[in-house]
């Protein structure tokens, strides 16, 4: 077994890409090799060096194949606008791995709702009461986004047109 050979290395990954974990510095900084182990398992881009993870081009492609790597990537991207919203395009769920500096911009979870509504389901009563509006226009043009109503803050649920809206 050469965990420095990269041919060696990428037939390896084919079954699991958790061995990454097992190849050498060198490979594990590896575009090429880091890609191919995440198109097997996502959580082995926890293994890719600290320079992959913090590399904002490699990272928007890695998440091009499994947007969940965001899970993994440097403290640094996790604040980054372009990539946290790359993420949140794919699945809302992603937003709680942001920054919390992100989490609570208003402007930024705008624009991330507007690619994605149903991250309408993490934001607070705070923002849902200030940006009514736009709340009730995400609920018109999303009918059956909101699961439960508790993920609308109950000053909302008492508002006659949010609740017809809801239909929960």
């Amino acid at each position: 077994m050469n965990w420095n050979d990269k041919g060696y290395v990428l037939t390896q990954l084919k079954n699991d890409g958790l061995l990454l974990e097992s190849a050498s510095d060198e490979l594990k900084n590896d575009e090429e090799i880091v890609l191919a182990a995440i198109a097997q398992d996502k959580e082995s881009f926890v293994y890719a060096s600290d320079k992959l993870k913090n590399d904002k081009e490699f990272v928007a492609r890695a998440m091009e194949t499994e947007p969940w790597v965001f899970e993994f990537v440097s403290d640094n991207l996790r604040a980054d606008p372009d990539i946290v919203l790359q993420a949140c395009k794919e699945n809302w769920m992603l937003l709680g791995y942001a920054d919390e500096v992100l989490q609570w911009d208003e402007q930024f979870l705008i624009k991330a709702i507007k690619h994605n509504p149903q991250i309408i389901q993490c934001t607070d009563k705070e923002f849902q009461i200030n940006n009514r509006e736009f709340v009730i226009d995400v609920l018109k043009q999303n009918r059956g986004l909101i699961e439960t109503e508790e993920d609308i803050c109950e000053e909302l649920r008492a508002d006659e047109e949010v609740a017809s809206l809801l239909a929960l």
